[in-house]
């Protein structure tokens, strides 16, 4: 009961809108940081708590590449935002967040003392003019304990499966070649081939979505090296090929295409004709503020049960229904003898439902459109 007053709380959008705004800033928050104390790249997931006693949680990652530091900030959509002038001095990591809300610039500074696997300090944002502290804290997401990969990583299988790829060569040829990978934690091995001739890779890692291994070549009494280096996302990469054939440097770009396989795309299929799965969707408030929603559901013919989820937070749905494709449930609440209710109603076209929330939250008639994406 406790968590669906918190939940149900949020849904009604009482919250003040300095703490909103803060809230929301503080939400971009994510994982990444230490496989290392010299090094301090990798996946974190970071938490502070506002003053309402709520606590937010997120994820971010940084990347060293020399002495220079990189990072983005996860959001629950996927949706990934550079952090700005990232730095170790010491063992005092810092950084900040810049993005536009209302017309008006929001800055997130972090400032955190790394112990290990651990991150503690502090947390300041501005907004109105308005400055709020918190105390923040995040701790590495180590491979070995199973965590979940990162919204940009996609898929459960990482960088396992078969890729196919085309290169343009300075002659003007398109070179079609495949990539067979299996992915064992952060090690990668696998093959290239091109035809009939295959070519085992060398030095294969994925370090958060970050791919890369080489491809060492001996034939014909010509010996030189391709170096991959790419992105991970769902089932693309995208990322740059550095060869010294023939004695010199060539650089071509990486845009490869997970194959799917005869199980996957029969999965996908049964998951399109149904509502089964996990949707999500950014309610957007009359304050102009984005709120990141989720809906997981199982469909048992034409019954509906599953859960909103908003945060760590989740609420049962009730009457949930798919009739000729039309999407209905509720989620209600008692509050001061009274029920208020959120009526979801929307149509189920493959991976989408789009359709309208209606609300009486606070005791006021609410509409809010519902654009929702099947996300797994």
């Amino acid at each position: 009961m406790i968590i669906r007053d918190k939940f149900l709380k949020q849904f009604s959008f009482k919250t003040s809108l300095p703490l909103a705004a803060l809230t929301l800033t503080l939400g971009w928050l994510g994982s990444a940081v230490l496989a290392a104390d010299s090094n301090p790249g990798g996946t974190w997931k970071s938490s502070f708590t506002i003053p309402d006693g709520q606590t937010i949680e997120s994820t971010f990652k940084l990347k060293q590449d020399g002495d220079k530091l990189s990072g983005i900030v996860i959001g629950r959509n996927g949706n990934e935002t550079p952090m700005d002038e990232v730095k170790l001095t010491g063992d005092q990591l810092s950084f900040k967040l810049t993005r536009e809300r209302n017309g008006e610039k929001v800055t997130t500074k972090v400032v955190a003392t790394l112990s290990g696997d651990n991150l503690k300090g502090k947390l300041e944002s501005n907004y109105g003019g308005e400055n709020r502290t918190a105390d923040w804290q995040a701790n590495r997401v180590k491979e070995t304990d199973g965590a979940a990969p990162s919204a940009s990583a996609g898929t459960a299988t990482g960088a396992t499966g078969s890729w196919k790829y085309t290169i343009t060569i300075e002659s003007g040829d398109a070179l079609s070649l495949v990539l067979n990978l299996k992915q064992e934690g952060d090690t990668v091995t696998g093959k290239v081939s091109m035809g009939d001739i295959e070519t085992p890779i060398t030095e294969g890692k994925v370090a958060g979505d970050a791919l890369s291994f080489k491809v060492p070549v001996d034939r014909d009494g010509q010996k030189f090296t391709s170096k991959y280096k790419g992105t991970l996302s769902g089932d693309t990469i995208k990322g740059k090929i550095q060869s010294d054939w023939g004695g010199e440097d060539h650089n071509y770009d990486w845009n490869a295409s997970r194959e799917k396989t005869a199980d996957s795309s029969a999965t996908a299929s049964t998951a399109a004709g149904s509502a089964t799965g996990t949707w999500k969707w950014v309610l957007t408030t009359e304050g102009g503020d984005s709120i990141d929603l989720s809906l997981k559901v199982k469909q048992d013919g034409e019954k509906l049960v599953g859960v909103v989820i908003l945060g760590d937070n989740e609420v049962p749905i009730l009457d949930g229904l798919v009739k000729d494709k039309e999407v209905t449930l509720k989620v209600t609440r008692e509050q001061d003898g009274k029920t208020q209710v959120a009526k979801f109603k929307g149509k189920l076209d493959g991976d989408s439902i789009k359709g309208k929330i209606d609300s009486d939250w606070s005791g006021e008639s609410r509409t809010y459109d519902w654009n929702a994406k099947r996300s797994s």
